[in-house]
């Protein structure tokens, strides 16, 4: 069972119901007769003007107003405005919220002989509201009100009674002081009837018997019965289903105050299980519930406004609502209030600490949301400093719950270690918890770790089992995860280029403008189709627009080279500004070129310095190499050795081929460090032995030259035919120099010619422009045995297949 009023705003319509029709209320004038009479000092008026402003009810509420009317009655010794003043302090309406007193003035009210004031009393000791709970002393002013005639108070002894409090548990007396109170006109005790019927509370269980006691109340305008006899329609309690009926019900009792009613008719348009789905409806009745004081309604309508769901977006007045609600103390909106801060939202500036402490309130009410948010701000170091274990505790609290994304937070600190104790086990198990709910970000990130042996045993189908569930759930990451297993392949998986085009494709149809750059490099390096630099133009462009910093730096590398499009360096400098804006250490090297050789833009030595140690930072080996030359060389800074040594150094031992034959001929000649030839020797036998025909080919030179070691011929030839067998043109070049020019092999113009055939065929232009002059200076014959041992040269297969 319930009582019939509990909120604060019911308790006013529970002020109006009793009063109904006795000598210090008076609702049968107009508001201009209430008005005169109220300005002649007739206090009945002034209580009644005074309530009509408190409610809102056929005027504007102004409480201000409400309560100097209430003040004058009372001046005037009139006890009912004493209650109403009272009433005013208890709820802080228009005034700070005073307990103390209202109990004051709620005592002097009753010792005057107002019921209401004596009511009222009753249910503050009875609910502990603004004094110690005390079922006692509220069973006392109870009675005092019902032996002033107040059947109100009858309902309410009725109600203690059934519940056992305050004396023994006894449910036929409590049924028959609500039978009493019923008798007495009282009709909210009606539904209290009804629901014991309902539930078989003291009577034996019937619908119908309920429905019909519900309906006595309804048929007599009580605003509860209504509710009651509504729902009873929409559930087909004690009465056929009859949405219609139902609908027809709970807006009688909406139009009579009852805020459930209200509440009842948005959540049925907004559920659509009874009737379509109506935004409109459902911010209409969250308003109606809104304006009536409920704080739910409030937090509803400002997501509503918020999304433009059902009325005009206005942020503005999402804001104001979730402002109203978390200041009251509400973790709903205080979460609501911190997301709009932090993203400076509704004519809010930005403010993460302030953010920061509005989800704190949330999380410490168990708002899973506001746990969630705080964590995120301590992990970011957003509105607090950045603390990952911190972090981690609120992300627990919430996961404790199955929040899905606090799961997949603590995933995320334990598999990337961030200020965190790196854990990929207890990631992976994490990640499950989330996948296993169906989130698909979770299950792409399951697959992550299967492709990769992260905390589990690396498992390529099985990862990409996790993938296509994620896929299937609309993870535009995982198709794209999908997409770059089909285009490189693994150990356990073959490619696909057919099915890498498809799944990029998906991806980028969801939104992943990331897909874009992979896509347009297919067609950029024909992968599985035609060279087309028009095509990879066309993608790279969507995926520039999107943000994607490695499609900004491929399309400044086709403006760079004139590829499918004409050549403009200027473009190509912007995009690769944007692309290293981002942190792309491609695009900062090659920026640094742009600047050191004024390419697309003026020369600026010092921004190349700068560019080239960005990237460096991150390890790019181009970057190293070239600082490594700017200081060797003194070009665009001082000229500076060791400096020059320490970043060839740095790219040698990230494994850069070509900075560790520089590195050996530093050591060898002692330029930028202390001589050392074992050292040296050590540098050149790693590339010697490393699977880099490109680097065989710089040895040779090496040898050949005599940079750094003693000039030795036969060495450089043996690196040159290594190279050369490899397929590597460079190298098929200085062979047909060494046979022409007899360096290290007796002197062979067929066999020069050979060579330069094959790296002419390989697209060096040296060699061409050397075939050109033996044509010239050779015999037919000698042509034709050039030609034909060309023709029969095969290179010999490298580790990824094919000629390099």
């Amino acid at each position: 069972m319930r009582v019939a009023w509990t909120s604060g705003l019911c308790l006013a319509l529970m002020m109006v119901a009793s009063q109904a029709g006795a000598q210090d209320r008076d609702d049968k004038r107009s508001l201009a007769d209430l008005q005169a009479a109220a300005d002649k000092g007739e206090t009945r008026a002034e209580v009644t003007l005074g309530e009509i402003y408190l409610e809102g009810r056929g005027a504007d509420r102004d409480y201000a107003r409400a309560l100097g009317l209430f003040q004058k009655a009372a001046d005037a010794g009139d006890p009912a405005g004493v209650q109403d003043i009272g009433f005013v302090y208890e709820h802080g309406l228009g005034v700070p919220v005073d307990t103390v007193k209202a109990k004051t003035l709620y005592e002097q009210a009753a010792a005057a002989g107002n019921t209401d004031a004596m009511l009222t009393l009753g249910h503050m000791y009875l609910w502990g509201r603004g004094v110690t709970q005390d079922y006692a002393v509220a069973m006392s002013w109870y009675q005092k009100a019902a032996d002033h005639g107040s059947f109100a108070a009858l309902a309410n002894l009725g109600y203690m009674a059934a519940k056992g409090q305050g004396e023994p548990k006894d449910l036929v007396k409590g049924l028959d002081l609500m039978h009493k109170a019923v008798d007495g006109g009282y009709w909210p005790a009606a539904v209290e009837i009804g629901d014991a019927y309902l539930h078989g509370t003291g009577v034996g269980k019937d619908e119908g018997e309920a429905l019909k006691w519900y309906r006595k109340a309804a048929d007599a305008g009580d605003a509860g019965g209504m509710l009651a006899v509504g729902r009873c329609y929409l559930t087909g309690t004690g009465i056929a289903k009859d949405v219609k009926a139902a609908l027809d019900w709970l807006e009688r009792s909406a139009d009579q105050g009852s805020v459930y009613a209200m509440m009842d008719l948005a959540h049925i348009y907004e559920r659509a299980d009874a009737v379509a789905a109506d935004p409109v409806q459902v911010a209409k009745w969250y308003q109606k519930a809104s304006d009536a004081g409920n704080a739910e309604a409030s937090e509803k309508l400002a997501h509503a406004y918020l999304d433009g769901t059902g009325v005009a977006k206005d942020e503005a007045r999402a804001v104001a609502l979730f402002r109203q609600g978390a200041e009251a103390g509400r973790a709903e909106s205080e979460n609501m209030y911190g997301l709009l801060l932090m993203d400076g939202r509704g004519g809010l500036k930005a403010d993460d600490a302030e953010a920061f402490k509005w989800y704190q309130k949330a999380a410490d009410q168990g708002h899973v949301d506001g746990e969630f948010n705080t964590g995120f701000c301590y992990r970011n170091g957003r509105g607090v400093a950045k603390d990952p274990a911190t972090a981690a505790t609120w992300f627990r609290k919430a996961a404790a719950v199955g929040d899905a994304d606090a799961e997949i937070a603590l995933g995320d600190l334990y598999s990337d270690g961030d200020g965190f104790e790196k854990n990929p086990e207890r990631a992976v198990g994490y990640y499950l918890l989330a996948a296993q709910q169906g989130n698909a970000t979770a299950q792409n990130a399951v697959g992550y770790m299967f492709q990769n042996g992260e905390g589990v045993t690396k498992d390529v189908p099985t990862a990409v089992k996790w993938y296509k569930q994620a896929a299937a759930g609309g993870d535009a990451g995982a198709m794209l995860n999908l997409g770059y297993l089909d285009l490189y392949g693994d150990d356990k998986w073959p490619q696909d280029f057919g099915g890498a085009r498809d799944w990029l494709q998906k991806s980028a149809d969801a939104g992943n403008t990331e897909a874009f750059y992979y896509l347009g490099l297919i067609y950029f390096e024909g992968d599985g189709v035609p060279v087309d630099f028009v095509k990879a133009r066309g993608l790279f462009e969507k995926g520039a627009a999107g943000g994607s910093a490695w499609s900004q730096y491929y399309l400044g590398v086709l403006y760079h080279q004139g590829k499918g499009v004409a050549k403009d360096e200027v473009k190509a400098f912007g995009l690769m500004q944007q692309s290293a804006d981002q942190g792309n250490a491609w695009a900062q090297t090659q920026l640094g070129f742009m600047y050191h050789h004024a390419v697309g833009t003026t020369a600026d030595d010092a921004k190349a310095l700068d560019y080239y140690k960005k990237a460096a930072a991150q390890g790019d080996e181009t970057a190293l190499e070239n600082l490594g030359d700017m200081y060797l060389n003194g070009d665009g800074v001082t000229e500076d050795d060791a400096a020059g040594f320490g970043w060839y150094k740095k790219a040698a031992e990230a494994g850069d081929d070509d900075a560790e034959i520089t590195v050996a001929t530093l050591y060898l000649t002692g330029k930028g460090t202390t001589l050392d030839a074992a050292e040296g020797m050590k540098w050149l036998e790693k590339v010697a032995g490393a699977d880099d025909p490109e680097a065989w080919g710089e040895l040779g030179d090496l040898y050949r030259d005599g940079n750094g070691v003693t000039a030795d011929y036969v060495k450089a030839h043996d690196f040159y035919l290594k190279a050369a067998d490899r397929g590597d043109a460079y190298s098929q070049y200085r062979l047909g120099e060494m046979c022409e020019n007899a360096m290290g092999v007796p002197q062979d113009y067929v066999g020069a010619l050979m060579w330069y055939l094959i790296a002419a065929g390989n697209d060096n232009d040296d060699a061409k422009a050397a075939v050109a002059r033996l044509r010239q200076a050779m015999s037919g014959g000698d042509i034709g045995r050039a030609q034909s041992r060309a023709g029969a040269f095969k290179p010999e297969p490298n580790p990824a297949g094919g000629a390099k």
